[in-house]
């Protein structure tokens, strides 16, 4: 007997009108699993068709909430999903590894499926359960403190080449950090640029001025945290830096590791 594609036409109707949350959704979608898995027919099958069917899950309601969300809304929601796909890439890894160690063969890819539709099932409930106010900038929980380093960076030799930037960030206070951005271009690193200080920090962003006695603003950085990285705007023309040296683009978290005062203010 097969029921599963009518019953998962009856699910999606469901879900869209919303008449099961999404716990319902993800119990009802569990109960035909088992069904099937209690027939003992085409198991690894069946644990390919609930893993795909947990992952379509996940992009609806994905979809379903972002739809919702203003544009700062949707580049938080946007910035939690990928580091939830960081976390699940490991995962997924992990769980393949364990196959191979356990000797792999058919028992084990249906165990190696089910992990993995039962990982995706976790963050499935969880956006099913999200409110829009969770990705509002007050709300939005980021950890500033760790080391950054700019997306791109190509190493030849042991040595960088084309344009580089680290960046190190420290917690201090409620709403300050101290930062210290070290940037490089050419091969390797023929001009260079450093700048450090403390920063307020105000709904995930904040302000780097280097302003003149006259009000003249001979530098201005801003810094947008999100929980995958730093974006950094570079507002005015020239920083101090060497030539062709500009502090823009996205920095990507490397570590959780706290720096250390002297890696904070080195001139280098």
């Amino acid at each position: 007997m097969h029921t599963v594609k009518p019953l998962l036409l009856c699910l999606a109707v469901l879900l869209f009108t919303s008449a099961l949350k999404g716990q319902q959704v993800v119990d009802s979608l569990d109960k035909v699993y088992q069904a099937r898995l209690d027939e003992g027919v085409n198991m690894v099958g069946t644990a390919h068709w609930y893993y795909n069917q947990m992952d379509s899950l996940l992009n609806v309601y994905y979809k379903k909430l972002r739809a919702g969300c203003d544009s700062v809304q949707k580049e938080n929601l946007k910035d939690e999903q990928v580091v939830w796909l960081s976390k699940r890439d490991t995962y997924f890894k992990k769980t393949e590894q364990n196959r191979g160690k356990n000797g792999g063969g058919r028992d084990g890819e249906m165990i190696m499926m089910d992990e993995k539709a039962s990982f995706v099932q976790e963050r499935v409930v969880q956006l099913s359960h999200a409110q829009y106010s969770q990705y509002t900038p007050v709300n939005y929980k980021v950890e500033f403190t760790g080391n950054y380093s700019i997306k791109g960076t190509v190493f030849k030799n042991g040595e960088q080449q084309g344009k580089s930037g680290s960046l190190a960030v420290k917690k201090i206070g409620a709403d300050k950090v101290m930062f210290h951005l070290s940037l490089g271009t050419g091969a390797p690193r023929y001009h260079t640029g450093t700048c450090y200080g403390t920063i307020s920090v105000k709904d995930n962003k904040a302000l780097y001025n280097i302003i003149e006695d006259d009000g003249y603003v001979i530098c201005r950085i801003r810094f947008y945290f999100f929980r995958q990285g730093i974006k950094v705007v570079q507002e005015t023309e020239e920083c101090d830096f060497g030539t062709g040296v500009f502090a823009n683009g996205y920095y990507f978290k490397t570590s959780d590791k706290t720096p250390t005062q002297e890696e904070l203010t080195s001139e280098m």
